[in-house]
């Protein structure tokens, strides 16, 4: 499925670039241009990031909580009934 989709994207990426270029693109303004976006989209998401905090609260590195966060999820994890402080 998620294959699919992930196919899907790319035809469309180049049935759009091929109709550009059909149109009057000029090719290398538009593979430059597109080679560009993605470190143009990472320096600018950098330069607006919010300013760090130094006065923010912490945990302490030994703290029992960080034991249920979950880095994916950027959040803890939930107690789960009967699981007695073991993580599933």
């Amino acid at each position: 499925m998620w294959s699919a989709v992930y196919a899907v994207r790319f035809v469309l990426l180049a049935i759009g670039i091929v109709g550009a270029v059909y149109f009057g693109a000029n090719v290398i303004g538009l593979a430059l241009g597109l080679s560009l976006v993605v470190p143009a989209t990472i320096l600018e998401a950098w330069r607006t990031r919010p300013p760090v905090n130094e006065n923010a609260p912490a945990l302490e590195p030994d703290d029992p909580s960080w034991d249920r966060w979950n880095a994916w999820l950027v959040r803890e994890e939930e107690e789960i009934e009967g699981s007695e402080g073991e993580n599933l």
